[in-house]
């Protein structure tokens, strides 16, 4: 074999350049609904929501100026970090322009859902659907609530967040019982990160096909599976 023929074989090594462009799609659907939703926060001139909106305002300007939140000058627990997490964009004096700075805060925050929901479906479908995926769970009705001063907007994101969690971590169980990774011995750390990227999400849609409509075939190849694994490292006495 010459050697421009063997170049040709192995594999090419993705680059941080290539990781940084195969993100701009979702960074640019990112971007353009960001412009979208602070051009509507700009248009929400009032708190709408009044009586929510003005008491989450009023304990983050109390954060904001003395460490603790109040209400009426009154202290005052609140039951949600929110005030704390926009208690910032009142360090600015001026109220009109705090007021649009905590919206803006809340806009990218709950836009910012499409990338957890983005990671959630690449465990399923390629990156075209889940670029989809991630741009149409931030198009929906609900995100008329980042115009406005209320809890909901970290708790949205909070919860993608937490399911996708909940597949990532899945998927570590997975790749230890699809012995992708030994079951014994030491585990590569960037073998077990390239697998949780790359193979993962493929072999868990295929398999999750084949137990849907192969189950027979699928149960037979993971007991053919396990017994080469325990040939290949048996346990010790």
């Amino acid at each position: 074999m010459s050697l421009a023929a063997s170049a040709r074989a192995e594999p090419r090594t993705r680059t941080l350049a290539d990781r940084l462009l195969a993100a701009i799609p979702l960074l640019s659907v990112f971007f353009w609904i960001c412009v979208l939703y602070m051009w509507e926060a700009w248009r929400h001139g009032s708190p709408w929501l009044f009586g929510d909106e003005l008491q989450m305002t009023q304990l983050s300007r109390a954060i904001a100026d003395t460490g603790h939140a109040a209400r009426r000058g009154q202290p005052y627990s609140p039951d949600t970090l929110y005030p704390y997490f926009t208690a910032p964009a009142w360090l600015i004096h001026n109220v009109r322009h705090g007021y649009s700075t905590a919206k803006y805060i809340d806009v990218i925050t709950m836009t910012s859902t499409m990338f957890w929901t983005y990671g959630l479906a690449r465990f399923v479908v390629g990156r075209r659907a889940a670029l989809f995926a991630g741009a149409g769970s931030v198009l929906i009705p609900s995100l008329t609530f980042s115009s406005m001063l209320v809890p909901e907007n970290v708790a949205y994101p909070y919860a993608a967040l937490c399911f996708f969690l909940v597949v990532w971590n899945a998927g570590f169980i997975f790749q230890w019982g699809a012995h992708l990774i030994p079951a014994r011995g030491p585990v590569s750390f960037s073998e077990v990160a390239r697998n949780q990227f790359f193979v993962v999400p493929r072999q868990l849609s295929a398999q999750l096909r084949a137990y849907l409509f192969r189950r027979k075939a699928l149960m037979q190849q993971i007991e053919d599976r396990d017994i080469q694994q325990l040939k290949k490292n048996p346990p010790t006495p």
